[in-house]
């Protein structure tokens, strides 16, 4: 048999080893873009032109007062850096004295902590967890 046929409509699958799709600018560039749309020696257009940048991401950034052209990808995490290493830490102090929290614990345990430390979050009231 030769090769097979593949299904008409059908996506690949993504490789780990094909290039990313978001972000693909450097941010010392969108500054400088974004100084030069702010001091009007130039336009969106041209700005974006001349640092090799989106002009709808450098349009986004200077109508939003991001003048530091950094900007973050997903989410806004729930817990600080430091509840969130501190919840780290406890889990695995738990798993090395072989109180193995469930998966089911853990989102539990998590909506508790941002309950108890009056942290605002999505999480789900009616089965007092986080995630789904």
């Amino acid at each position: 048999m030769g090769k097979r046929s593949q299904v008409v409509g059908r996506k690949p699958q993504k490789n780990q080893n094909d290039e990313k799709k978001r972000k693909r600018y450097d941010e010392e560039a969108m500054k400088a873009a974004i100084m030069m749309v702010k001091s009007k020696k130039a336009g969106y257009l041209k700005a974006a032109d001349t640092h090799n940048v989106p002009r709808s991401t450098l349009f986004r950034l200077c109508t939003a007062g991001n003048s530091s052209g950094v900007t973050t990808l997903g989410r806004k995490p729930v817990f600080p850096v430091e509840l969130e290493k501190m919840l780290v830490s406890y889990l695995l102090e738990m798993e090395k004295s072989f109180f193995g929290m469930t998966r089911s614990d853990v989102r539990r345990f998590a909506y508790q902590l941002a309950r108890v430390n009056r942290i605002p979050s999505p999480f789900n009231k009616e089965n007092e967890s986080a995630g789904k």
